[in-house]
């Protein structure tokens, strides 16, 4: 079914076009006549579009509703009259309009026809309908008295409130339990009560409408000025209200703000106070009361329920007294406080100022704001000590941007690195770059982090001082909003001590399977060279010097004597040589080498001793310390071919246990530091790493043993050794003894060596080596002792256990397979316990054997000549048990 178009279009264009601009709808002079007639009946006249925009509308529509045409045109009717009541006209139900010109009781309206033209624009005539007698108007056919615009009253014959719409309500800031069926006037100043309500006796037979001007008291003491309009009806009256023009643009404005401002506070967590100087009224508004948790949605009462609101207990004394200091004062600075709600939850909040003053200056008063800061704060405390974490911390952290500039470094960059945070910002990071890594290492960097993967290794990086050092670190991309990388944020922490530490470990590893592996060659090769120096002692005891063979069997004799002292610098580095300890000065020691050295040094080498006074003694072997001073000291001239100064220098170190977590191997205490100095070439990184190893040389003519002999004595004192020294600038050995309290111990001369007596007296032999055990033999037999054999100490039991076997002297091997010697000793002093006991070993670390020490025990390491056997051997039988 086709729509109708009415009134009929002024032209055939028109009715294809789109909805135009309402002020510039064409005017029809049907909708004049429509609009006569209507309004001549009572009615109205209203256009909208297709959209339910106002378009044009009649006089009296206007008047009801005061609008204006030019200013109503092209806005939503609901914008316009209430969505209720748009809904209502659009639908054509029947609805409560205004009174005429907008004043007056509101009079009941039937949409009588409503026409769509073919361009969707809307033709509504509405006309006056008489509401029914018998109805009150809330109950006529539910004519939308509630969508009705203006604030309405219903009343009864006696003035009591039969009915009110929400507008009133909201406009008297009551609820409708609290006006139902009250006097009307009852909402009126007490002032105005008594006249309003005889006017209203009179007036309210009469047919014709009136006015009043008056003022609705609000329940917080406003009085607001409206203008009343009343209509008698059968049954009652109906009262419309309407704000002072004025008033009520104010009014709603100011409604708006406090909606505003009221939601601006609870957005930000923020309330408002006021305390009045003069009443001592204070007074909290609705946000701030929610921070305090208080029941009441405001607060106002006398400065002396202060002490009521719920500060923290830690808290209250310093708020309540800042406050009275305050009004004493008339300002108040900024407090921070805690205060506890109902739940028992802490909340902190931030108290600004302001002073306000009358028109002669005087302080009237305090008002500012109340802040939860509950969130901000303990974010505050997060930064603070992500703050403080980041610049106490003692590893670097270094932020950058996408192209490696650097844009924050923390202090410990700046103590690392040498550069100050001035110098360092701005710069790209290559600006600790060493070189010495390759351009591939650089290129898998970038790759990674670029990638948004972070990063791990270990950096070789120049100070500002030009030194190197390394580092451990990792850096990590930063990613935006947007997931895109903004920076790079370096955390890393310098290695150089860890990394010297390793080496160090790693050196001393390196020294251990050293020190094994020459003890384990030494072993054997001491075996071979026992019986070869041995015979060949014997040998040359029977000859003489003009003899044939006399000077083969010396040389022999000598390359056996050689290859003695070679074993004995191997036990050397295995720290495993027998040490004759003794409680000494350090300093005599030193001065009884000082004439030699002097006689030994080349003339253009200056030698100069700095000994410290009172210095501790050490427990040491004086013939061992000196050999590494000497070792030192033809080291040192060695490394001065063109001259130079060598110093030697003594003095009391104490080592703290920071000391000896970078100094492996160090012990911490009271300790004699001997200090070899000389200014000489120096050593090159590679060969100082290698410096300590057998072996190793960077002489033509050297052994490689030197410093291995060294390294090997002072650990086996207990002591600790270090090397300063850089290419072109000498050499520093710094030589850590611990000190002891005990005295030193006097000289003893050496008596004048004895021949062996063993005439009456028997001697055993026990040794696995066959050719040891052999020479022995032929040794004591040829000083008069008679001689059993045995190759180990089960041999010797088995025999035990055919009959008694009478010993005096027992000469056995430390380590054998199946008994030890130190077993086999214990087994048969049971049966002699006069027995005199020489143990002889090859192995380097025999110490750990315990053997013990005393009259009846002595110990011989092996290769030894006869010279060293025999005096062992007279030791023993010549004391006393």
């Amino acid at each position: 079914m086709s729509k109708k178009t009415w009134p009929p279009s002024p032209s055939a264009s028109m009715q294809s076009e789109p909805d135009i601009h309402p002020s510039t709808l064409p005017h029809h002079p049907a909708w004049d006549l429509l609009e006569e007639v209507l309004e001549e009946g009572g009615g109205c006249l209203l256009i909208l579009d297709s959209q339910d925009h106002f378009a044009r509308a009649g006089t009296s529509f206007l008047e009801r509703f005061q609008l204006q045409q030019e200013r109503a045109a092209g806005r939503c009717l609901a914008d316009l009259i209430g969505p209720d009541l748009a809904r209502a006209l659009l639908e054509g139900e029947d609805v409560w309009l205004p009174g005429a010109g907008g004043e007056g009781p509101p009079q009941l309206f039937r949409v009588r026809r409503r026409e769509v033209l073919s361009d969707g624009r809307q033709i509504l005539a509405l006309v006056m309908r008489r509401p029914s007698p018998t109805l009150a108007p809330w109950e006529h056919e539910d004519a939308g008295l509630e969508a009705l615009p203006v604030p309405f009253l219903w009343l009864d014959t006696e003035g009591r409130i039969a009915w009110s719409n929400r507008h009133f309500l909201e406009l008297s800031q009551r609820t409708e339990k609290e006006v139902r069926k009250k006097p009307w006037w009852g909402f009126l100043p007490k002032r105005e009560r008594e006249g309003v309500e005889a006017l209203w006796r009179d007036r309210r037979q009469r047919p014709d409408p009136w006015k009043l001007e008056s003022r609705i008291l609000l329940p917080n003491g406003i009085e607001l000025p409206v203008r009343l309009h009343l209509q008698g009806v059968t049954g009652g009256c109906l009262v419309t209200f309407q704000e002072a023009s004025r008033e009520r643009r104010l009014r709603s404005e100011l409604v708006e703000l406090q909606k505003d401002h009221f939601r601006a506070q609870e957005m930000a967590h923020i309330g408002t106070w006021s305390w009045d100087l003069r009443q001592g009224i204070f007074r909290l508004s609705q946000q701030a009361c929610r921070i305090y948790d208080l029941n009441s949605g405001y607060f106002q009462g006398h400065e002396s329920d202060l002490e009521k609101l719920p500060f923290h207990a830690e808290d209250r004394e310093f708020v309540l007294q800042a406050l009275r200091k305050a009004k004493e004062e008339h300002h108040l600075q900024s407090l921070r406080f805690r205060v506890v709600n109902r739940q028992g939850r802490i909340r902190t909040v931030e108290l600004e100022a302001r002073l306000e003053r009358d028109i002669d200056g005087k302080p009237v008063r305090l008002f500012g704001t109340l802040r939860d800061i509950t969130h901000l704060s303990k974010t505050e405390r997060e930064l603070q000590l992500l703050a403080r974490a980041i610049e106490q911390t003692s590893d670097a952290i270094v932020v950058t941007d996408v192209k490696g500039h650097i844009t924050y470094v923390n202090p410990a960059f700046c103590k690392i690195t040498g550069f100050q945070e001035s110098e360092a910002l701005g710069r790209p990071a290559s600006l600790l770059s060493s070189g010495l890594h390759e351009p591939e290492f650089y290129r898998d960097l970038w790759q990674t982090i670029l990638d948004g993967r972070p990063w791990m290794g270990m950096f070789t990086n120049r100070r500002k001082d030009g030194s190197l050092y390394r580092e451990e670190a990792s850096i990590t991309p930063v990613l935006g909003d947007h997931g895109v990388i903004e920076h790079f944020v370096m955390v890393a922490r310098d290695a150089t001590a860890q990394h010297q530490w390793e080496e160090q470990i790693q050196q001393i590893q390196r020294m251990e399977s050293a020190g094994r592996l020459a003890s384990g060659v030494a072993h054997d090769f001491n075996n071979l060279l026992t019986p070869i120096l041995g015979y060949a002692e014997i040998m040359l005891y029977d000859t003489s010097p003009g003899d044939t063979g006399f000077k083969e069997l010396d040389e022999i004799r000598k390359a056996a004597e050689r290859a003695k002292e070679m074993v004995g610098k191997l036990r050397a580095i295995g720290r495993e040589q027998p040490l004759k300890m003794e409680v000494m000065d350090p300093n005599l020691v030193i001065r009884g080498l000082e004439d030699m050295l002097r006689r030994s040094l080349r003339d253009d080498v200056v030698f100069e001793l700095q000994l410290a006074e009172d210095l501790p003694n050490i427990h040491a072997d004086s013939l061992q310390l000196e050999r590494v001073l000497v070792n030192l000291a033809i080291n040192a001239q060695d490394s001065m071919p063109d001259g130079g100064t060598l110093r030697i220098l003594s003095k009391t170190a104490s080592l703290d246990r920071r000391f000896v977590r970078t100094h492996p191997g160090a012990h911490p205490g009271l300790q004699v530091e001997l200090v070899i100095e000389d200014s000489g070439q120096g050593m090159a990184p590679e060969v100082l790493k290698h410096a300590f190893e057998p072996f190793y040389t960077t002489k033509e003519e050297g052994t490689g043993l030197g410093l291995a002999i060294v390294h090997g004595i002072i650990q086996q004192h207990g002591g600790h050794i270090q090397i300063e020294t850089g290419l072109g600038h000498g050499t520093c050995f710094h030589l850590y003894l611990p000190a002891v309290q005990a005295q030193a111990n006097p000289h003893r001369p050496i008596g004048q060596q004895k021949f062996i007596n063993g005439h009456q007296r028997r001697a055993l032999v026990v040794d696995d080596d066959a050719s040891v055990v052999e020479l022995l033999q032929a040794v004591l037999q040829s000083a008069g002792f008679a001689v059993e054999t045995a190759s180990g100490g089960e041999q010797v039991l088995e025999r035990r256990q055919q009959g008694p076997i009478p010993v005096d002297l027992l000469i056995t091997d430390v380590v054998m397979p199946k008994m030890s010697g130190l077993d086999l000793e214990k087994k048969l002093r049971e049966f002699h316990p006069e027995m005199k006991v020489l143990f002889t070993s090859g192995y380097f670390d025999i110490q750990r054997y315990r053997i013990r020490k005393g009259p009846q025990h002595a110990f011989l390491a092996k290769p030894f000549n006869m010279k060293e056997l025999t005096s062992a051997i007279r030791g023993l039988m010549e004391s006393q048990v």
